[in-house]
Order: C-alpha cells, then structure tokens, then sequence
C-alpha cells in the first residue's frame, strides 16, 4: 500500500451513516466519529461526542478542526490517550505525520501521578514537555501534597522535574533540586527526608531508594547529627527462590570521640535442594556504640552482640559464632569471647525397626578469646563430640508412645573423653470432651527422662549446658473450639526432679479483636495482652524474671485521618519509668501522605528524643 492517508468520516444525520475517502500524502490514517461533520474543502469540522483514532492514540472531545492539506488536527476540551497515560486539555492541536501535538491546559494521569500542567507538548518518541506543572500522586480534590515545577519531563517511567518547589496543604515548604519522581511501584530515587532531635542535637537524614535486580533493593542514608558528626546508614534486602534476608550497615566519623564507629546486622536464610545458607546476628565497632547511637532504650541498654553464620550441604555444616560484649567493662571480663569455627556432620537417619530411627553424628569446635572476630589467639581450645541418637514412637491402639536415646562422647582440648547417655518416653492419650458450647481437644501425656554421664568434663571456656539426672511427671496440650470455630491453645506439664518440681504453663487465644499470651515457668513468667480494631489499640504485657519486673504498654487510638497514642516501659521491682513518649499521626483521605511524629524521655537519656517522619506514596 502507498503512502497516503483514509479518512473515514461518520456523519450524524439521523438514520444515515457515510464514509468520505480522501489520500493525502502522509503516513497515518486516522478514524473519525462525530454528531456532525462539515466537509469544507480540504477542512473537516465536526462536533457533539467526537471521537478520533490516528494509530494507537484516542483523542475525544467536544469539538475539532482537520486541515487535511497541512495534516493537522485541532481538538477543544477533550482527552488524548496513548500507552495508557490519559492528557485531558483545553485544547490540543496534533500533527497527523510522526504523531507530535501541543496542548493548553492540561490534567494528566500517568500511572500513581497525577499532573496538571499550563501546556504541553507530546514528542513524536512518546515524551512529555510540561511547563507551569503541578504534579502529584494524590487523587483528592485538593491535593495533601505536590510539587510545583517550571519544567517537567515525562516519559513512561520518570518525570523528571527542573525548578521544583514541595507544597503541603497548598503552602510552599521546601526548595527542591532537579528530581525525579518514579512512575513504577519500584524504581530508584530520594525518599522524603528523616528528621529528629535528641541529645546529639538536630538530626537530619535523606535516604535514597535504589532498585538493585528483580528481588533486591537497597536504601542509603546519609545522616548529619549537629552534636557528633555524619555517618552514612544501609539498608539492603533481598529475595531469591528459597531464601530471603537483609542487612544493615552503618559507620561515620564520630566528631565527639574523634574516632571512625559502626555496626551492622544481617538476617538471612537459603535453602536449595541439599545447600542451606543462614545467618543472624550484629557486630559493632566498640563496646560503647549501641549506648551512644542506638535509637531506642532497649537497643541501648542490649549486654552482648551475636553474630552466627551457618553453611551446610546434606548431612555437613559448617558454623561460625561470635559474642562480643557491650557496654563498661567489668575487671576480669574479656572484650569478645569467640565461638570461631564449627565443623558438623551427621549420617542421614536409618530405620532399625519399625518406628525407630538411628542417626549419628559428629563435631568440632575450635573456641578462643580475642577483640578480634576472626582471630585465633594462642589460647585458643579445642571441642570434640560424637554421639549416636534413637528417637521414633508407636500407636498401640490410641496411645501414642515416643522413645528417645542419646549416647554422646565429649571432650575438651584431647583431654580424656567423658560419656553421656540421656533417654527417655512420652506416652499421649488423646481426648475429647465438651465444655460449655465448645468443644475441647487435647492430649494427656506422661513424659520420663534420666541422664548420666561417666568421667568429669572440665570446660576452660564458659560452661557447658546443664542436664537433669532424671525428671518425670505429667503434661497435657490442646485447644478448646469455640462455636464460632475460634480456637484457644494452651497446655503444661508438672515435671519432677532432682531438685524439686519444675512446673511450666503456657497459653494463647484469639477472639475477634482480642488476643492473649501466657508462659510461665521456674525463673521466667510472661504474660501479654492486646486488643485492636479500627479505632483503638491497646497492650500491655508483664515480664518477670530473677531480679526483673518490668511492664510494657501501648495505647492508639484512631479518628478519621488522625492517629494518637502513648507508649511506655516500666521497671516495677525498681519503682521506675524506663521510657515513655506519645505518638502522633495522620493520613490524607486519598492515602498519599502519611506524617508520623513521636517525642520519647529514656532514663538514660537527659534531653527527650523528638522525631518527625514524612512519607509520600
């Protein structure tokens, strides 16, 4: 077919269709629908419900103007669409050759951004020239936030802006450098500024969102504090078939200590076929970094870092473990006690009779002390154990029984070995009854265990885990089913041991918009209570150990876009107020912009922390 141009014209007259054929010399063909058309010449007018396809491009609107001569086409308040981003204007004027136009007065939406601009103009290659832009992702009438711009340009994944001024509630607030703003759910660029106040003085951070690969992204911080100096925060998260982690990294020129500090952190599992890869943990620079830049009270009252990283493939392993110690050091006490290198293979488990399974296996630990957390300091200990292991179980009708033996061989630095045997039985019943309206379903068991060990192991590092000669006693577990189908689990046992009874209890329900979580054991009880739904959050929950009560509690409550609350940590043995601080945000109705402010008093701390989080979405 030769160059040259069909206009197919839909004339409005009642009950009557015509098509009017005229070539021209261009390249395109454009489709045309209208109330009525006029056919002046080489100009086509036409109006009422107009309609108008020239390749992909749909352009409506009111009223339009053909000059078939020059290839031009005139449009008034209408809307132009091409790869899926929508420009309504005032009026619009295209060439039909390459697909180029201009339009005055115009509201675009393009993806999540909404824009409005005093004119545009529309490249042949797909782009965007906008001048006297306002630009947003919000959809409300009256838009929480936009920038305002002298110049953007728009293309299928960015709009990039030159002259750029942030508005909040219709006020200017801040300058903005040349940016852009990323058209897709995930793309790289800044992310709003992070801004708090504590003992350190005013601190400032800008993060910058950078996509990484399909599965992993990465956000860098640089952060100034007026009181002690700039450091540089990552953050770096990843997902890949069989595994996902992430890891934080932090570290900058500390102006008070005049010394380079840092830490990091790293979680992180993979598993694929037979390798598996983990790791967990965080590691700082030196014992006083978590007391000086921790952000909350908890991180910094923390007594250790521990780092693990674990690589196996089948039946071997290969560990490695540090703990490092924070806080004043105490006379005696090492800096870092190191857990260096583990070796552990295990044979796959072997049916010996029917229920029983038999598995062995082996490790080696090399131990040390050192500042270090790779380092092998000439006092460094040698661990070796191999044990054999036997565990399976049975249904006699419905009892349910569960053996257990272990035989192990231990020694210290190629001393002589020491010999420990542990075994033992659980027995279940299965039961059921009702309760009231519910139904109740559990177990009732009766658990024995014994343990003796031939020869005295001496350990020259730490202490080795202690084992019970004997315990036995009963436990039962279950959960009781509501006639809603909500179900409440809870069980215990009441063990008898060498030094008395060693009771233990545990429990958790959910009903509706309650929840509740109880353990309680010799040394340590644990009790944790929440309600939530859409207008108030409240917890508390108790802790109790050996020379500790403490208290935590959290109040929210929710109204329209507002949102406000109250936390606090309480120390009850010592009559104290950890820390406590309330919370205040807000949401705009179209959901675009979220501020999220908190002001917290810490006992170790004399001047409150203040921060202010403003996130645009």
């Amino acid at each position: 077919m030769s160059p040259g141009l069909l206009l197919l014209l839909a004339a409005g007259a009642p009950g009557r269709a015509e098509e009017v054929a005229a070539p021209l010399d261009r390249s395109e063909m454009v489709e045309i629908e209208a109330g009525w058309l006029e056919l002046r010449g080489s100009v086509v007018e036409g109006g009422e419900g107009v309609q108008a396809r020239l390749g992909a491009d749909l352009l409506t609107a009111e009223r339009l103007r053909l000059d078939r001569s020059s290839g031009s086409l005139e449009l008034w308040e209408g809307s132009w669409t091409r790869d899926g981003q929508t420009v309504r204007f005032a009026r619009a004027e295209l060439s039909l050759e390459g697909g180029a136009g201009l339009a005055d007065e115009i509201d675009l939406e393009a993806g999540r951004l909404r824009l409005s601009a005093a004119s545009l103009r529309w490249r042949a290659s797909g782009e965007l020239d906008a001048r006297g832009v306002r630009l947003s992702t919000c959809t409300c009438e009256q838009p929480p936030w936009e920038v305002q711009a002298r110049e953007v340009s728009l293309n299928e994944r960015a709009a990039a802006w030159r002259g750029g001024v942030l508005r909040l509630c219709g006020l200017p607030v801040l300058p903005l450098p040349p940016g852009r703003f990323a058209l897709e759910d995930r793309a790289s660029g800044l992310l709003p500024p992070e801004l708090g106040f504590d003992r350190d003085g005013l601190r400032v951070g800008l993060p910058f969102y950078l996509v990484a690969g399909p599965g992993a992204d990465l956000t860098l911080t640089p952060e100034l504090r007026t009181g002690r100096g700039a450091r540089l925060r990552s953050e770096g998260r990843w997902a890949v078939p069989g595994g996902q982690g992430i890891a934080r990294l932090d570290g900058g020129w500390d102006t008070v200590l005049g010394q380079a500090r840092g830490g990091g952190s790293l979680n992180s599992g993979f598993a694929d076929g037979p390798w598996r890869l983990a790791g967990e943990g965080s590691v700082v620079s030196d014992r006083s970094y978590l007391s000086d830049m921790g952000e909350s009270y908890e991180s910094r009252g923390l007594p250790w870092a521990e780092s693990r990283l674990v690589a196996g493939w089948r039946g071997l392993r290969l560990e490695h473990d540090s703990y490092q110690a924070l806080g004043a050091p105490t006379e005696g006490e090492p800096s870092q006690v190191q857990h260096l290198l583990g070796f552990v293979a295990r044979s796959p488990a072997r049916s010996l009779i029917p229920g029983l399974a038999l598995d062995g296996g082996a490790r080696v630990d090399l131990l040390g002390e050192g500042a270090a957390a790779w380092q092998i300091e000439p006092d460094t200990f040698l661990r070796a154990e191999a044990d054999l292991r036997l565990a399976g179980g049975w249904s006699p009708g419905p009892l349910r029984v569960e053996p257990r033996a272990r035989l192990a061989a231990r020694t210290w630095t190629l001393d002589l070995p020491s010999i420990l045997a542990q075994a033992g039985v659980d027995a279940w019943l299965p039961t059921w009854a009702r309760l009231g309206s519910g139904l109740l379903v559990g177990e009732w068991g009766l658990r024995f265990a014994a343990a003796a060990e031939e020869g005295t192991l001496v350990a020259p590092v730490g202490e080795e885990p202690a084992w019970t000669p004997w315990s036995v006693g009963p436990a039962a577990r279950g959960r009781l089913v509501l006639p809603g189908g909500v179900p409440l689990f809870g069980g215990g046992e009441l063990l008898l041991q060498e030094d008395g009874l060693a009771p233990r209890l545990w429990g958790q329900a959910r009903l509706e918009a309650w929840g509740l979580f109880a353990m309680a054991e010799p040394g340590v009880q644990d009790l944790a209570l929440r309600y939530e739904d859409d207008a108030l959050t409240s917890a508390v929950s108790l802790v109790r150990t050996e020379g500790l009560l403490q208290s935590r509690s959290e109040l929210r409550l929710r109204r329209a876009a507002w949102e406000t609350g109250y936390r606090a940590q309480l120390d009850i043995e010592g009559a104290q107020v950890l820390s406590h601080g309330p919370v205040l945000g807000w949401s705009s109705p179209c959901e675009c912009l979220e501020l999220a402010s908190s002001l917290l008093w810490s006992v170790d701390r004399q001047w409150p922390a203040a921060s202010l989080r403003l996130e645009l979405r």
